[in-house]
């Protein structure tokens, strides 16, 4: 609330709540879809938590063992998780340290960014082929009146394909912006932290 009038209260949003919040949807959205829910659970565990051991997350995360090692495996391995090694000793011995799971959160939403761009440039492509199709099917100076029954049927098919596209080329857009978005507000925040 920013202030009280005669006839009632001005609010302002927040917007780095709100774009953050949205960016945080979007990825456990991307993660749940790649790995499931058991994975989307554990991954807003380690956002949540920060720093996690092996141990830790079988047990808050309530997965066994056995999937919760293949989950943060396949998440590491497509680089939605990162480990942190932590020697107990100046010798680096593997049986005298412990591994720390944690996510690079600036990481995650470059690694979605570029994929939402690859999607977005296929889907651009695709679009692009069924409005030739649709050109090349009616030919040159055609018009839709002109079809026969059959052609007309295949003809509403590729329109309405090429409305499908449109429609997810704008979606996926929408989410890109939010998703760039959050991270940008994210890095002016943390730079001006820095700079007082």
């Amino acid at each position: 609330i920013l202030g009280g009038e005669a006839d009632g209260a001005t609010f302002k949003p927040d917007i780095e709540l709100l774009t953050s919040t949205l960016r945080q949807q979007i990825i456990d959205s991307v993660i749940e879809a790649k790995f499931g829910a058991r994975a989307r659970r554990i991954f807003r565990l380690i956002v949540e938590r920060k720093y996690l051991e092996s141990k830790t997350v079988w047990d808050l995360s309530m997965v066994p063992k056995k999937d919760a090692n293949d989950l943060l495996c396949r998440m590491l391995k497509q680089q939605f998780l990162q480990m942190q090694e932590v020697p107990r000793s100046a010798d680096h011995n593997a049986q005298r340290t412990f591994f720390l799971w944690f996510v690079d959160m600036k990481r995650v939403c470059r690694l979605l960014g570029d994929e939402m761009c690859r999607t977005l440039a296929h889907l651009l492509q695709k679009r692009e082929e069924k409005r030739v199709e649709c050109e090349e099917f009616l030919g040159v100076g055609g018009e839709v009146g002109d079809l026969t029954a059959p052609q007309l049927k295949r003809y509403q098919a590729l329109e309405a394909a090429g409305e499908k596209l449109n429609s997810a080329i704008l979606r996926l857009d929408e989410t890109l912006m939010v998703l760039r978005d959050a991270t940008a507000l994210e890095e002016r925040e943390e730079l001006r932290w820095r700079t007082v």
